[in-house]
């Protein structure tokens, strides 16, 4: 299945989960604002997230400083 991972198309396994595919992107250590369809996924929710053809999704990693 094709998803659009920040803005780049990227292929994945059908009914893969969220967590599934940050891994994937080797995005899963580290704090991270996640958006699927321009709804923002609660830290909690992300693992139940299952994704579809032609979802959206935006990673945007917190970085602290000032």
């Amino acid at each position: 299945m094709r998803v659009i991972l920040n803005g780049q198309p990227r292929e994945t396994t059908d009914g893969i989960t969220l967590t599934g595919l940050l891994e994937e992107a080797g995005l899963a250590s580290g704090s991270f604002a996640v958006a699927v369809n321009m709804s923002v996924i609660p830290r909690s929710r992300i693992p139940s997230v299952i994704l579809n053809e032609g979802d959206k999704i935006e990673a945007i990693e917190a970085v602290g400083g000032g």
